[in-house]
């Protein structure tokens, strides 16, 4: 890195290894700025810094879904989303499939609409009732791969969501088909968000 002073203005040069590291920590900076402010600071044309535009929305994405869970979780609204589906342990797998079905329908239709503490809520409950799957026999979770194959794409997206630790492959390929022929923007763009956020795990 070098400063210099150029008669009427400084001039700063800098090696590529080193605007890359500055770039990313304006990203990593800019994804806990509200959007007021992140518009006052790249403008109105505030994807003129494309440079950096991916990981932007993928670390805003990612700090605007924890601010969200941390506030639902003190206001109570996650154990209360717990709370309504009741005893779970009393179903049969074939019950919690169609329980898990019906959650991932009204969760889709929640991100279709934009709205994020649906959306949060709706995965507590997933995570909730896969988890019980998970611990039945294993031809549990051979029916709730088949979910990978539904005709709903919310179906699909928090299926994949879960299937991702057990069946990498199949729930990755789905994630992948949401993001290339979903006719949703939002399904689309939150199945490449999971889908990311899957691969940069660990790195």
């Amino acid at each position: 890195m070098k400063l210099e002073w150029n008669e009427s203005e400084y001039r700063l040069s800098l090696t590529n290894d080193e605007l890359a590291m500055l770039i990313g920590c304006i990203a990593e900076t800019l994804a806990y700025v509200s959007d007021v402010d992140l518009e006052a600071f790249v403008g109105w044309d505030r994807w003129r810094i494309e440079e950096f535009q991916d990981d932007l929305l993928f670390e805003r994405r990612k700090s605007s879904d924890t601010r969200i869970k941390n506030q639902l979780a003190a206001a109570g609204e996650l154990a209360n989303a717990i709370e309504e589906l009741g005893d779970i342990k009393k179903l049969s797998t074939s019950q919690l499939i169609s329980l898990y079905t019906d959650l991932a329908i009204r969760r889709g239709i929640a991100i279709e609409e934009g709205n994020q503490h649906g959306d949060i809520r709706g995965s507590e409950q997933l995570n909730y009732v896969y988890r019980e799957i998970h611990l039945r026999q294993e031809g549990s979770m051979t029916a709730f791969i088949r979910l990978l194959q539904h005709e709903n794409e919310g179906v699909r997206l928090a299926a994949a969501e879960c299937a991702l630790p057990i069946a990498p492959g199949e729930a990755a390929e789905s994630l992948q088909q949401l993001v290339r022929q979903s006719q949703k923007a939002r399904i689309a763009g939150s199945a490449e968000f999971r889908l990311r956020e899957w691969q940069t795990r660990g790195k």
